[in-house]
């Protein structure tokens, strides 16, 4: 369709003057249709898919008037006059039963409207023309759009603004999105009012409509606010790749298992993946306790139980109280204090299998972290309890794939009794003994990362624990495989 340049009855010197009359043309669809019962919803749907297509904010319609589309670029004049007639059949339409009263009597009428093409507000007031409607995309229809697009095109987090480009992160990297995706002044504060305070810090789970969920992070500014949203998974899969001795270690009737990674290594998706194992595995009550209620429930035999626990609540009371109900399994996404770490070990040693997130990059920094939760006088005993009660770890990190997305590198502990006598004798770097049992160090991870070209070398050397020994072991598998292939071609 075509727009002109500026809107009507504006000059160059503020005053009001009345618009040039374009040539009708086709472009905006017609809202009204000669049929029996008047006007159709597909043609709202398609008023309301226009605005959607033309990258606008509102669509005015006024009686016996050129209608007028507001963007990102400011209003522009269409080149399209609906009647007063045409326009009482639209409103007669749309109008919610409960609202018609008071528009047949003269008052305004403000509600909201769902349709295939999205969410949007409908006004209508009576003008001495005739009736004026305006169409405007909601807040969520805003963040519902982007937050889809950021999934359809595998960025992992948006970061927003009011009234500013849009950016995701996408394997791992922060670009910004394409022309188009600046938000409305208002909106995002719109948005986020409904379920949160965004004039303060904090994060909270929000539902983005049919966009699903996402974890959202806000830093107020001065005279704005900036929003991170992590777009959180609908489903959660087992974890695969796991080798068959930690699966036993997964099936134990009791001790505590560590999942670690350090923020934004994917330590909640650790997490989820090892509830669905179980879940899928065993037939037990599971009590899975988290901060915040990010993790999907799973599918499975098991019985899983969500505990979000007021902020108030310690968590070493809230391991308690998933005791208290009979939990076979519990999983904890951290413990953040000495007192829950004493919680846990308990439930660890009286019949329950504990699996807990830590915030570490290995296995070996995760129990030096654990164990200086507590005091200095306290650590040898907690060493002590440690040793005899880990029966497993799997530490994660994120590597930039050469598909684009990240693959995960995860360094597998299937405890022994080297790897107990290393954490009770506090020599964590002799814990590797227990890693190389299973052949699952975060350096063989990604060594078979390499060799199933899923990560390009050098990247996969930067992660490596032993920079120097991780490039010889590829160069000599290298190496083999060149000679390998010069005795098949002999």
């Amino acid at each position: 369709m075509r727009i002109l340049a500026a809107p009507r009855g504006i000059t160059d010197d503020g005053s009001t003057a009345a618009a040039a009359r374009p040539e009708p043309v086709s472009g905006l669809p017609s809202p009204v249709t000669t049929a029996a019962g008047g006007m159709k919803m597909a043609r709202v749907d398609a008023l309301f898919q226009f605005l959607v297509e033309q990258q606008g904010y509102e669509l005015l319609l006024p009686s016996d008037d050129y209608c007028c589309l507001v963007g990102p670029s400011g209003s522009q004049i269409l080149n399209r006059v609906l009647g007063a007639g045409e326009l009482e059949e639209l409103v007669a339409e749309v109008l919610p039963d409960a609202l018609r009263p008071a528009w047949t009597s003269g008052e305004a009428a403000s509600f909201v409207r769902r349709t295939d093409a999205g969410e949007f507000a409908v006004r209508a007031a009576r003008t001495p023309q005739g009736p004026q409607v305006t169409l405007a995309r909601t807040p969520l229809d805003h963040l519902e759009r982007l937050v889809l697009r950021a999934r359809d095109a595998g960025a992992s987090d948006l970061v927003l603004g009011e009234g500013v480009p849009a950016f995701w992160r996408r394997g791992g990297k922060l670009e910004r999105v394409a022309e188009g995706t600046a938000l409305p002044v208002g909106a995002l504060t719109s948005f986020l009012a409904a379920t949160t305070n965004p004039h303060q810090p904090g994060r909270s789970v929000l539902a983005v409509g049919a966009a699903g969920r996402v974890r959202c992070a806000i830093l107020p500014a001065e005279d704005s606010l900036v929003a991170t949203l992590h777009l959180l998974p609908d489903a959660v899969a087992p974890l695969d790749g796991l080798p068959p001795a930690f699966h036993d270690v997964l099936s134990e009737r009791e001790g505590l298992i560590l999942a670690c990674a350090l923020p934004g290594q994917g330590l909640t998706r650790l997490l989820g993946g090892l509830l669905a194992t179980i879940a899928q595995e065993a037939d037990a009550h599971v009590v899975w306790i988290e901060a915040l209620a990010e993790t999907p429930a799973p599918d499975g035999q098991a019985l899983v139980t969500r505990y979000t626990p007021a902020p108030a609540r310690m968590r070493c009371d809230a391991i308690r109280d998933a005791l208290a109900v009979g939990a076979r399994v519990l999983f904890t996404d951290a413990l953040p204090d000495a007192a829950a770490l004493l919680a846990a070990l308990d439930a660890a040693q009286s019949g329950c299998l504990v699996i807990a997130g830590c915030s570490a990059r290995s296995v070996a920094t995760a129990v030096d972290v654990l164990t200086h939760l507590m005091p200095a006088e306290q650590r040898d005993e907690v060493r002590r309890r440690l040793a005899r009660t880990l029966i497993g770890a799997v530490a994660q990190v994120l590597c930039p794939g050469t598909s684009g997305d990240l693959v995960p590198a995860r360094e597998v502990l299937v405890s022994t009794s080297a790897s107990e006598v290393a954490i009770h004798g506090g020599h964590l770097d002799e814990l590797s003994a227990g890693i190389h049992a299973v052949g699952f160090s975060l350096d063989d991870a990604l060594l078979r990362l390499v060799l199933e070209g899923k990560v390009d070398p050098a990247v996969a050397a930067a992660h490596a624990q032993d920079r120097s020994r991780f490039r010889d072991a590829v160069a000599a598998r290298a190496q083999r495989e060149l000679g390998r292939t010069s005795k098949r071609e002999g």
